[in-house]
């Protein structure tokens, strides 16, 4: 909002006001001056200011004034409040059938005026903020907008003898309106419409009908001055996607000190500029507002801003400063809190948070807080803590999706929570999982032509049981693949495989010090035969408990995007985290010595069912209870369309004593008894 220095100057005294001091000290209180504009041709200054969303009270020359004379200590004299209207109501000639959300309202018949240009001081004071006049009318509401804050409609009506019935209310059904920017809007019962006689003349708080719009051949004019409920302006606004600085003062919520005054220089100004007289008027009257009373404590004030503030002079003068009248108790004051205020002081806390901002928040001592008086991390939010260290160190990026997301299909996730009040169309239901942002995040940073990154996501995911039992949970959830980083420059490519992406995840639980085990299990959670790979992924499993996933993406799901590297995904239940890890205990290692003889290795090669896991099979392998056997590796996974429902799996097993040194003849006695026991235990034929 801009505002003219000069005019501020009318208001209250600034002769000792500095105008880069004023900026600043707006600005820390809360209303940041976005730009200065120092105009030659009138010697005057222009403030554009940006106010909060919950201070409707300042969209207007005064209130600011208001506000400026509050953080100097300035005298502010409040406009004259008086409930004398000018004119008699005429209720046989005006009628109100019905008003639905109306605070207040009233409506004023004037005749015999003349329509024509405005005067120099008029026209000099709306250019200033950038406001092109119109004609003398016109120009009248616009200043009694800037400088009060109240907007009001001005109509024309071909008939103003016979009897005019208004009404405020939501059209029965959905009905064209023609703005006066000639744009056809299809209002329906989201929108609060005035209608006379039957007829929709102005779409309340937003803008008026084209029909009934002021020309300079106008001579009658009807005047709309009401206050609506600013929730149902914001509701009607939303819904025809149309906002102005009318709309804006309206769903902030009006100053009603405001209200009388506004009414009383307009009438003044249009008697005085554009000639004519008032014939008619009715009203109603305004809504009486409860006088709200917060309980103010010196003790609360100085447990949040600190002892800085402990007289309570201090303390009262700021309050005074405000315009908040209060009563003085021993410890306390109960504060009654002005109409124009009722929008944004609720609590206590606001009142504290009034003291501060006219202090001034640079005038608090830089003293951190004591250490010693923070309090320690939950357990919860330390192991959170150390999975997001953990991943960070190993490369990965933490990214932060909202909760929200479009329609996942039933095949792959459970019953959808549909969103009531959604923010877009596209963010209807709450996510079951975090991996479809995942995925949609790092194929569109694909698309943009950026490398592939390794990320990961702690959030909270929803379910709904089909009894309408809602769930909630933190979820851990990855992605990572791409290229690995090259070692040297002739060094080709190399895709990130099946093992080292695996491996990660190994590592993590290592890390947590949770025993895991891997089954691909149809029914495991999230499972889907068309975005994972046919053979490589596998459910999470401790004693027997689900608690995560781990998949490669098929290629064919990701082959449009233009990657063409292996892409790994992975979700975690935090809550099975916290419930089976033993981290606290990891630290406690057992060191053993390295052994300095050598190592014998042998290499087996078994052709086994499709569908065996690889963890069965090394499993057995070291059932065979001999000290000799160091490591299993796994270096090939033949699968071919001619071994039908087989599989040739090659592993490598190395030999190491920490005594001696092993013989040949120790390893081949192990690899025949090894060679029996397969074939007993899982019919498995080796060659060695």
């Amino acid at each position: 909002m801009k505002i003219s220095f000069n005019c501020l100057s009318n208001i209250i005294n600034t002769s000792n006001i500095e105008i880069e001091d004023l900026s600043e000290k707006l600005t820390l209180a809360g209303f940041e001056v976005d730009a200065i504009n120092y105009l030659e041709k009138n010697s005057d200054i222009i403030l554009d200011i940006i106010t909060p969303p919950n201070r409707g009270d300042t969209l207007s020359t005064r209130g600011l004034a208001r506000e400026i004379a509050a953080l100097y200590k300035i005298p502010y004299s409040s406009p004259n409040t008086t409930t004398e209207f000018p004119c008699k109501k005429n209720e046989t000639l005006i009628q109100f059938k019905k008003l639905n959300n109306c605070f207040f309202y009233s409506i004023y018949i004037l005749e015999n005026l003349q329509i024509k240009p405005s005067p120099v001081w008029l026209k000099n004071y709306l250019e200033a903020i950038d406001v092109v006049s119109t004609n003398n009318l016109q120009d009248i509401l616009n200043y009694i907008l800037l400088e009060y804050g109240q907007p009001i409609e001005a109509f024309t009506f071909d008939n103003l003898s016979e009897t005019l019935e208004f009404e405020v209310n939501t059209p029965n059904q959905n009905i064209n309106f023609t703005n006066r920017n000639s744009e056809i809007i299809e209002l329906n019962e989201s929108n609060l419409v005035s209608f006379l006689n039957q007829k929709a003349i102005n779409l309340c708080g937003i803008v008026g009908n084209k029909d009934n719009q002021i020309t300079n051949s106008t001579t009658s004019i009807i005047l709309e001055i009401a206050i609506f409920n600013p929730r149902t302006i914001r509701q009607s606004s939303s819904s025809v996607n149309l906002k102005n600085d009318i709309s804006l003062r309206f769903e902030r919520g009006l100053d009603l000190n405001m209200l009388n005054i506004a009414t009383q220089t307009a009438m003044n100004l249009i008697l005085e500029l554009c000639g004519g007289y008032l014939t008619s008027s009715n009203f109603i009257q305004l809504k009486n507002y409860p006088e709200e009373e917060i309980i103010l404590r010196l003790a609360n004030i100085q447990h949040l801003l600190g002892t800085t503030i402990h007289e309570y002079s201090t303390i009262e003068s700021i309050l005074q400063q405000l315009g908040f009248q209060y009563i003085t108790y021993q410890e306390y004051w109960v504060v009654k809190i002005p109409i124009h205020r009722t929008h944004d002081i609720e609590r206590e806390i606001d009142l504290i948070e009034e003291i501060g901002r006219i202090y001034g928040f640079n005038n608090f001592p830089h003293i951190l807080p004591n250490p010693e008086n923070i309090a320690p991390l939950s357990l919860r939010n330390q192991m959170f803590s150390y999975v997001k260290n953990f991943f960070i160190s190993k490369g990965f990026y933490e990214l932060t999706h909202y909760s929200f997301q479009k329609l996942i299909p039933k095949s792959i996730y459970s019953t959808p929570i549909h969103i009531t009040n959604p923010l877009t169309i596209e963010q209807k239901f709450l996510r079951y999982s975090i991996l479809p942002e995942l995925i949609n995040n790092f194929l569109y940073n694909i698309s943009q032509g950026n490398n592939s990154f390794n990320s990961f996501e702690i959030g909270r995911i929803f379910s709904c049981t089909k009894a309408n039992k809602f769930n909630e949970q933190d979820a851990l959830a990855g992605i990572l693949g791409g290229h690995l980083v090259k070692s040297n420059w002739n060094e080709k490519h190399r895709s990130l495989n099946w093992f080292e992406a695996k491996g990660i995840i190994n590592s993590f639980f290592k890390f947590c010090n949770i025993p895991i085990t891997w089954k691909q299990e149809a029914s495991v959670q999230y499972f889907n035969n068309i975005l994972f790979h046919k053979f490589r992924w596998a459910g999470l499993y401790v004693n027997g408990t689900q608690i995560g996933i781990f998949a490669q993406i098929n290629p064919k799901v990701i082959i449009n995007s233009g990657f063409n590297s292996n892409l790994y995904i992975f979700e975690i239940s935090l809550e099975s985290i916290l419930k089976f890890s033993q981290i606290t205990t990891y630290y406690q290692q057992i060191f053993e010595s390295y052994s300095i003889y050598p190592t014998i290795c042998r290499d087996i090669n078994m052709l086994v069912p499709l569908e065996m896991p690889i963890g069965e099979i090394l499993s057995n392998i070291h059932n065979i209870k001999k000290d000799i056997l160091q490591s299993i590796d796994l270096f090939d996974d033949y699968r071919d369309s001619k071994l039908k429902e087989k599989k040739r799996l090659s592993f490598r097993l190395a030999f190491r004593s920490n005594i001696r040194t092993l013989n040949i003849e120790e390893v081949d006695h192990y690899m025949k008894d090894l060679q029996s026991f397969l074939f007993n235990e899982l019919q498995i034929t080796l060659t060695i």
